[in-house]
């Protein structure tokens, strides 16, 4: 469930990113978005040195900065990105046109969950 709602987080933050860019500051504008996401997850593993993983110390922590990462989207004046339907490919037909892309994404995902599952147990 979490990483159904992680995909979900980044489609809707990537689009509207890619909206709201320019071609002169695309790729600055990316960049420091995956250095922030990417240093905001590494360092919330740090965080649960803070308190007992048990206890509900960590919940509310938690649950404070996910408010306050909403708070630069309520504060913007710009209406959400509009965007067209685009055509749907199965799993199966996308694996017969670019296989190699299909394997290094999952050996990708497995490589991120091992490293994220394992962070917060070595303590």
């Amino acid at each position: 469930m979490t990483g159904a709602c992680m995909v979900g987080i980044y489609i809707v933050t990537e689009s509207w990113l890619n909206a709201e860019a320019t071609n002169a500051n695309r790729g600055r504008l990316l960049s420091l978005y995956m250095i922030t996401s990417q240093g905001s997850v590494a360092a919330g593993q740090l965080l649960l040195q803070l308190a007992d993983p048990l206890g509900f110390e960590l919940f509310v922590l938690i649950s404070a900065l996910c408010s306050l990462a909403v708070v630069p989207l309520m504060l913007t004046r710009h209406a959400a990105p509009r965007h067209e339907r685009h055509a749907s490919i199965s799993l199966g037909a996308l694996t017969r046109r670019v296989p190699l892309t299909v394997v290094g994404i999952s050996l990708a995902s497995l490589t991120y969950g091992a490293f994220y599952a394992i962070g917060p147990c070595m303590r």
